[in-house]
């Protein structure tokens, strides 16, 4: 199977219930492939960004309230900061996220793209988009305040890049 790395994701639920209490078990979390059965799981209606209102080029790293983006990649020579781009795949168009990565060097260095939440949040969501449906999955890390954590992958079954993969997760304890 072609390997390619995971380079346009757009966040689209960020934000639902803020705490500030940390847990030392480990937090059971459920995953949801629709944006209605993450909403209806929900029961309350989240905070919501598409980064229509940024301009295509612009970083993004600590603009939404509660949430810091940022990438362990950023040292390597030939970064690309996460940032805003207009682009066909957005699931919410104009834009979506691109960077945390080396461009040119996507078969070496994976693409990294880490959102921390502070407050801790029980749930989270977004759309991966862009993403070519014959390449290997994305690897979703969710951290727990006590430092545990749950892995997650996501492909694209889809037949096109173009078509959006929603990924929800909601947590009986704080997501870091």
């Amino acid at each position: 199977m072609k390997r390619t790395i995971l380079v346009r994701m757009a966040i689209l639920c960020l934000v639902v219930f803020l705490v500030s209490a940390s847990s030392t078990a480990m937090a059971a979390v459920t995953t949801y492939s629709s944006l209605g059965s993450f909403l209806e799981a929900l029961g309350s209606t989240p905070k919501l960004e598409d980064f229509d209102d940024f301009e295509s080029g612009t970083p993004i790293n600590d603009q939404i309230p509660g949430v810091v983006l940022f990438s362990s990649n950023a040292p390597i020579e030939g970064y690309r900061s996460i940032q805003v781009q207009a682009n066909d795949a957005a699931a919410s168009e104009p834009n979506m996220l691109v960077g945390g990565s080396i461009p040119g060097n996507e078969n070496q260095v994976a693409q990294v793209m880490i959102l921390e939440f502070e407050p801790n949040v029980f749930a989270f969501a977004f759309y991966l988009t862009g993403y070519d449906p014959e390449a290997s999955p994305v690897s979703i890390r969710v951290d727990f305040p006590n430092e545990g954590h749950e892995d997650f992958e996501l492909g694209n079954g889809g037949e096109s890049a173009l078509t959006p993969v929603f990924f929800g997760a909601i947590s009986d304890g704080p997501i870091a």
